[in-house]
């Protein structure tokens, strides 16, 4: 089905995107969600494409789709263009990791759909990972997740609209904050540099496994 489709990551993105202003609006779970949807939507979305460059491709509508609408929601809320440059960048070194692992996994003989739920797995949990790791956060951990944390990174630059941690929803569901503190961090670029590492090694894994293939088969 979507082989048949001439642009899906474009479609679904869109769809997603406009799902996520309708739920939530102008808000803060808008610059977070985003996160959501690249986690959910580009692992599957750029597996299938018949070259590199088609998935690349891919992987950069949907990551676009929600750049932009960041953009249009800087305009109504009290973010600056700094604000929403630096949350970009943090975005695209999500993505960037994304990419990296779906195609390590695929190039490990995994079929598509299942390397595509094995990123989809990875990425999900470690934006979720302030509440399941709720039962043995410490303090040293707790600056771990403070440091790295793609949410908790963006919020810092994003505080006038709310802090994440302190809304209703996630307050129940974390320790942080609450039981064991922490603080959000002052600069965006362990979390930058780190997610495109891991996107990094996990495309070289890709290639190389690819490389050593070929070279088997001659």
């Amino acid at each position: 089905m979507l082989k048949a489709m001439p642009f899906p990551s474009a479609i679904f993105s869109l769809i997603a995107v406009g799902a996520l202003w309708l739920a939530v609006g102008n808000s803060l779970g808008l610059w977070l969600g985003g996160f959501g949807v690249v986690a959910l939507l580009l692992p599957p979305l750029c597996l299938h494409g018949p070259t590199l460059l088609k998935r690349l491709i891919d992987a950069a509508i949907v990551t676009d789709c929600i750049v932009v609408v960041w953009l249009l929601s800087a305009a109504g809320a009290s973010v600056t263009l700094l604000d929403w440059f630096l949350c970009t960048a943090v975005l695209y070194a999500f993505a960037a990791a994304g990419f990296g692992m779906a195609h390590a996994l695929r190039a490990l003989r995994l079929p598509a759909d299942l390397a595509a739920a094995g990123a989809i797995l990875v990425l999900t949990g470690w934006l979720a990972a302030p509440v399941w790791l709720s039962p043995v956060m410490n303090d040293s951990l707790a600056d771990v997740i403070s440091s790295y944390h793609p949410l908790i990174a963006i919020n810092s630059r994003l505080a006038e609209l709310g802090i994440w941690l302190e809304q209703p929803i996630i307050y129940r569901h974390t320790v942080l904050g609450q039981d064991v503190a922490y603080s959000l961090p002052s600069s965006l670029w362990p979390v930058i540099l780190l997610h495109a590492a891991v996107g990094g090694c996990a495309a070289s894994i890709a290639i190389f496994t690819g490389f050593w293939r070929a070279r088997t088969i001659d």
